[in-house]
């Protein structure tokens, strides 16, 4: 089958899976020490492929892969595992315990969470079928506690063949002899994370969080030159002002203090290039006032002064 290419299959009972081994990141094999684990079924592991230092210090490289096709006896549980993992339903239920809350899984649901967090998942009915990918990388923390730490783990894709293709071009990029092998497989895990993104399962309270940014963002656009502060921000919102500076920066990229500086600075450059008000005066017109302040944060975004942009487009 297609999914199987470039694997070697395992079958496992119980005895067999106290004894299995992997491989560190530098190529050495270990005995697996990070958590407790029954493996009851086949699994389609793909051959460790090492990945030189220096690239391991600057991408996304790939860990560990393998189709699990597991019986009701399956079951993992660890924490300190220095590693992220994407996991996804092919077939069959599967159970997550995650920092603190159960989540069930079936076909085309997948989660992604930090092994350094407990964690503990297993199979939930007689049989689940699911891929793992363990990766990691300079940047990976980066990813996760920037865009997923704070939600569910959960993902859902209603054409499971599509994270699965997703899934296979990352296995053949590991593969492939080509030079830019891992700089094309850090490439395509971070296509698979905006597509996890993109597929997010939101709870409730996400979704009511993001409507209230949604609507902050508006109130902001029509309101920008005015003086606004964190707290009437957060007190708009209905939220503490720690709370709104996380929500706002997951749902926008940017904290309230950068979005509001952005769309005063996005104005000012529509007025410099569209009218002949002198710059200072455009500066307290789009809520900067103070003329040193206005060119060094013009200065700062646009690298060159509100007088140049000006040169420069006329």
């Amino acid at each position: 089958m297609e999914k199987y290419r470039h694997l070697k299959e395992h079958i496992f009972d119980e005895d067999s899976s106290r004894k299995l081994s992997t491989y560190a990141d530098d190529g050495k094999k270990e005995d697996i020490k990070a958590g407790d684990f029954l493996l009851h079924g086949r699994i389609y592991s793909l051959p460790h492929v090492p990945v030189p230092p220096l690239f391991m210090e600057h991408v996304l490289y790939l860990q560990q892969y393998a189709v699990m096709d597991m019986d009701a006896s399956f079951y993992t549980h660890r924490k300190n595992y220095d590693s992220f993992l994407i996991l996804f339903t092919l077939a069959g239920c599967g159970s997550l315990k995650y920092r603190g809350k159960d989540y069930l899984l079936s076909e085309g649901d997948g989660f992604l969470i930090d092994c350094r967090d407990e964690h503990s998942y297993h199979t939930a009915g007689g049989r689940w079928e699911h891929i793992v990918l363990h990766f990691n990388g300079r940047d990976a923390t980066f990813f996760y506690q920037t865009y997923f730490a704070d939600g569910s783990p959960l993902f859902h894709f209603a054409n499971p063949a599509h994270c699965h293709t997703l899934i296979s071009e990352i296995v053949d990029s590991v593969c492939s002899m080509k030079a830019n092998r891992d700089f094309c497989t850090s490439i395509r895990i971070q296509t698979l994370l905006a597509q996890i993104w993109d597929h997010r399962i939101e709870s409730a309270v996400e979704n009511e969080t993001a409507d209230h940014i949604r609507l902050l963002c508006k109130y902001i656009e029509n309101h920008f030159s005015e003086a606004l502060t964190l707290k009437e921000l957060a007190a708009f919102c209905g939220f503490h002002p720690s709370y709104l500076c996380r929500a706002f920066k997951k749902e926008t990229g940017y904290s309230p203090k950068e979005y509001i500086t952005v769309l005063r600075l996005e104005q000012a450059k529509e007025l410099l290039y569209s009218t002949s008000i002198p710059a200072y005066k455009v500066g307290v017109l789009v809520g900067i006032p103070d003329e040193t302040n206005f060119t060094r944060l013009f200065k700062k975004y646009f690298h060159e002064t509100p007088g140049e942009y000006r040169n420069k487009i006329r």
